[in-house]
């Protein structure tokens, strides 16, 4: 996805993990809001391995502690 932001909200959106897969890809992603959403660890996971999300608001998620532990493994 040529072009993003490098800030995505898409919060309350209803948004799923087969929805968000082409962003896990993104690596320009700094800031990414997905509160009440359906995203869980097999879409931040991977999104925390290209090292450049410096912020997440994720609240009403099914994240679990393994999100938790990619994201703090990320060097920003």
């Amino acid at each position: 996805m040529p072009g993003i932001n490098h800030r995505l909200y898409v919060g309350n959106s209803g948004l799923s993990d087969a929805s968000f897969a082409p962003l896990t890809r993104q690596p320009t992603l700094e800031v990414l809001h997905i509160g009440g959403t359906r995203i869980s660890d097999a879409s931040i996971i991977p999104l925390a391995a290209h090292g450049k999300l410096t912020m997440l608001s994720a609240w009403q998620t099914p994240l679990t502690d393994a999100s938790l532990k990619a994201l703090a493994a990320c060097k920003n």
